[in-house]
Order: C-alpha cells, then structure tokens, then sequence
C-alpha cells in the first residue's frame, strides 16, 4: 500500500526531513538495497521448500534416513549441514514409506539390483544445500546491517561538528549480498533438477513407472512436459546465476572508476527467485 494509507492506518505521524537528510536514507545505494531484501525474502523461502521437497523425494523413492544421521554433523560441522539435516529428518517423522537404519551394508547394490544407498540426489543434500544456508545467513546480515545504515556523501557528524568526505555509498555489500544468493538459488535449482529427472527416470525411481505416467507409458506424456520445462527452466537459472560484479565498468569519464552493480545483481537475483519457484510449484509436487 501506500505509505500515506500505511501511516493513517497505524495512526503514525509522518517523519520530517531536515536539510540534506531525504538523500542520505534514500539513494542509489538504498534502492538497490530494498530489491535485493524482496530476493533474498524469496531466496529464504525457497531453500527451506528445497528441503521439504527432498523429504518428498525420499518419500517417493523409498530412500533412507540415515543420510541425515546426526553423527556426520559431528565428524564435519557445518552449521548449514546440520540445519538442513535436522530439518529434512523433522520433515520424515513418522513416515512408513522411508527404511531404516541399516549400517552394515557394505556394497552399493545388492543381488535383487536394489541400492543400499541412496542417489547423490537424496543422499547428500544437507551437504548441497548446507553452505548455501550459510551463505543467505550472511548475505541476510549484509542487507540488515545495508537497511540500517547511512549510505550519504559527504555525512556530516553533528555532534563534533565535521563534515566526511568519503565513499560510503559503494554499494558493494549488496553486490557481495546477491551475488552469494543468486549463486545458491542455481545450486537449489540444480539438486531440485536432478531430483526431478531421478524421479521420472524408470531406470533410477526405484519401481515408479516412466515419467510417473498412471496408466499407458507410451501415451501419458504430461510428466514429459515437466521434464522438459525443468530443464529449460535450469538452463536459464545456471545463465543468470554467473557473476555481475564481474562486468564493472568505468563511468562517468572515469569518475565512477568503480561502481557496485548491486541494482543489477538485485534485479537478476530477484529473476533467479522467480524462475525457482517454478521448479516448486511444478504439477510433479502436486
């Protein structure tokens, strides 16, 4: 809504800007800083959904809990890991369709053709997906410090009187921020890609039928088309994934020698969100 309707709404007053003030909380830097909080809000959601999707993919494959077994986060421990481990193992209590514990199993397949062990798909998500908790933790404090800050130039101290003449409003932080997260929503897409193609691959979905078809195979194409939307859809996510910051170039007759991109790496990081929740709201999960 707008914020006259907001302010009226909450009974809050309108805050007055004294001189200079407006352009020291709103600028280049503060822009870029708002689009790219909408991504990152997206990015959050859909690292969380990739999860819950992956229980839905062991689920469906039979596969087995003990990819998730507590003990690798004690041998290697990433906190983005553990998260994600604990989290997909919240996501499969209770379930009768996942196996159990079987340690002693020493060979991938065993004399009826069935694995021992899980797909890398299934099998190491939380160490896929893991880092890329981190990272968004990261780049989620990079923008709340960017929210909470003054991005103005010159900025003026006012309790000694001095006036500062620098560069506070390199955006770089936001660049760092989305390009961390655009990265990790192409991993994302990639785990869900593989997953999906696993899934509906008769040779690798343990029984299921060929593209998931409920009745003739050779006729009931519509998974097909999933399958094929899924792939488009990864051709563009891994394109748009690749580095802005990499693309710097002098402005202004050299007088912005330097300038973040961060707009730009917020608007693709943002593109990178949509185009992602395509792959969770595809009719396979429905």
């Amino acid at each position: 809504m707008n914020s006259d309707i907001a302010l009226r709404e909450y009974n809050l007053k309108p805050v007055e800007f004294g001189p200079k003030e407006t352009l020291g909380v709103l600028n280049g830097t503060a822009i870029s800083a708002a689009a790219a909080t909408l991504a990152q809000h997206q990015a959050d959601h859909f690292i969380v959904l990739a999860q819950v999707v992956t229980a839905m993919g062991v689920e469906a494959l039979l596969g087995r809990l003990d990819s998730f077994d507590p003990f690798f986060a004690t041998v290697r421990p990433h906190s983005g890991q553990r998260e994600v481990a604990v989290n997909i193992t919240a996501f499969l209590k209770d379930s009768q369709l996942i196996s159990s514990h079987d340690g002693d199993k020493e060979h991938r397949v065993s004399g009826d053709g069935k694995l021992q062990q899980d797909r890398y798909t299934l099998r190491t998500a939380s160490q896929w997906l893991g880092p890329y908790v981190e990272d968004f933790s990261y780049a989620r404090q990079q923008l709340e410090i960017e929210l909470n800050s003054t991005t103005d130039n010159p900025i003026f101290n006012v309790a000694e009187k001095r006036v500062h003449h620098g560069g506070n409003f390199q955006a770089v932080a936001i660049t760092s921020s989305t390009e961390k997260t655009r990265l990790g929503l192409q991993m994302i897409g990639k785990l869900i890609f593989a997953q999906s193609s696993e899934l509906l691959d008769n040779r690798q979905n343990n029984g299921l039928p060929p593209n998931l078809a409920a009745d003739e195979p050779s006729l009931s194409f519509t998974m097909k088309g999933v399958d094929i939307n899924m792939a488009a859809y990864m051709s563009e996510l891994a394109h748009l994934g690749n580095p802005v910051s990499t693309h710097v170039q002098s402005a202004e007759m050299h007088n912005q020698a330097l300038n973040s991109l961060a707009l730009v790496s917020a608007r693709y990081t943002h593109m990178v969100g949509r185009i992602g929740t395509m792959f969770t709201t595809n009719p396979r999960w429905s």
